[in-house]
């Protein structure tokens, strides 16, 4: 990467460190150049090398670079290297672009380290080697896997019949160890569950991804696969934090009977899961008091009896569906996430889960999420022809 015109980097004062560093008496370190890097936001990419070209991000298709975001407008703003080093101009966004938590207006420089907003996304502008590029490109490879890997394991939406179930999942920008499942149990009751690992990054999700790959096999759980008390028993016994690099993970897990649509569930650390009325009322909370799975050895678990009436509705969910910061900067809890739920329409339609993401997307007072957003919502319609 040259130079900006009119400055070399041995002239006094220029200690821009989107620059070549020369140490006197020492090596020539490796060349670094400005790129930038999305740090929040669902579109991933390879880091960006910003150059004397205009780099323009906004969500125009056509460009080889774009950003899949709705607030974010076709022609955002554009990234430049100039004389006085890496600068970034508002291209009249109806959203407007932020640096470092502030909107511009003109051109504005971007320092190394600085955070670029555009809607959903936030971009940083860093300094790399060509070692530093290689090493983050693998990382975002990895890290797309991994979030291919998980949403592979969802089973498709159940949209007719006796139950419905639809659901909703985000990953945090850097991916979290939040995962979802049900299946079909071999006596036709259907088995549901939500689970979250502690901590962020690969080795969480793919302690997910084991969990769900035992729930969903037969040799671990055998014939219990039905009492969720022994469920999480096995999984207990199974998944100790000494074994698994001190990892640990809350879930709730239900076996429900489509015919009766009697519930037996438990949880271990596990927020509760929400019966909502047919009026749409919140009518029950339910989860039991044991702690996460795998931080204490001999523990015995517990399961309970509930019945879900025609018309009513289950929200199985992971604490990212509700702990956020707001716009107003006050962190947002489980009785928001219920008071958001009373806020939409009490009738049962296709479609609410994703309108619950959206209505989250819009009330977090962040870029992104920093957890992984993820719900399950079954639905017990009045009839098994409804819609």
């Amino acid at each position: 990467m040259p130079n900006p015109p009119g400055r070399s980097p041995s002239e006094p004062g220029n200690t821009d460190a989107l620059h070549t560093v020369y140490v006197p008496g020492a090596r020539r370190a490796p060349i670094a150049a400005p790129f930038l890097t999305v740090v929040q936001g669902l579109t991933r990419t390879r880091s960006l090398p910003i150059t004397q070209e205009p780099l323009i991000l906004g969500r125009d298709a056509s460009r080889e670079f774009h950003l899949s975001d709705n607030e974010v407008s076709r022609s955002h703003c554009e990234v430049k290297l100039a004389a006085q080093g890496v600068v970034v101009r508002d291209l009249g966004s109806t959203n407007g672009t932020f640096v470092d938590g502030m909107r511009i207006a003109g051109e504005t420089p971007l320092r190394n380290g600085a955070l670029l907003q555009l809607g959903n996304h936030v971009l940083r502008c860093e300094s790399l080697t060509p070692k530093e590029v290689q090493q983050q490109e693998q990382l975002t490879s990895d890290l797309d896997r991994a979030r291919r890997y998980l949403l592979a394991l969802i089973p498709e939406p159940i949209a007719t019949g006796p139950l419905r179930v639809e659901w909703a999942f985000e990953p945090s920008s850097v991916l979290g160890g939040d995962a979802l499942g049900y299946h079909t149990l071999d006596d036709g009751r259907l088995a549901l569950y939500v689970i979250d690992v502690c901590g962020h990054g690969i080795g969480p999700a793919m302690h997910s991804a084991s969990v769900v790959n035992v729930l969903r096999g037969s040799g671990l759980l055998g014939d219990e696969s039905s009492e969720p008390a022994q469920v999480l028993q096995r999984l207990n016994a199974a998944f100790g934090m000494e074994s698994h690099s001190g990892m640990y993970f809350t879930i709730w897990y239900g076996v429900l009977d489509p015919k009766t649509r009697r519930l037996t569930y438990s949880s271990a650390g596990h927020p509760p899961a929400l019966v909502r009325a047919a009026d749409g009322s919140i009518r029950a909370r339910l989860a039991r008091r044991h702690p996460p799975i795998g931080v204490m050895e001999e523990l015995t678990f517990t399961q309970t009896d509930a019945v879900l009436v025609a018309g009513e509705r289950l929200y199985v969910f992971s604490d990212g569906a509700y702990e956020m910061p707001a716009s107003d900067g006050r962190e947002l809890g489980l009785r928001d996430f219920e008071r958001a739920l009373l806020d939409m329409p009490a009738a049962a339609t296709p479609g609410e889960a994703k309108r619950i993401l959206d209505r989250a997307r819009a009330t977090n007072g962040g870029p992104g999420f920093d957890d992984d957003f993820t719900l399950l919502l079954l639905s017990c319609p009045t009839s098994s022809g409804s819609s």
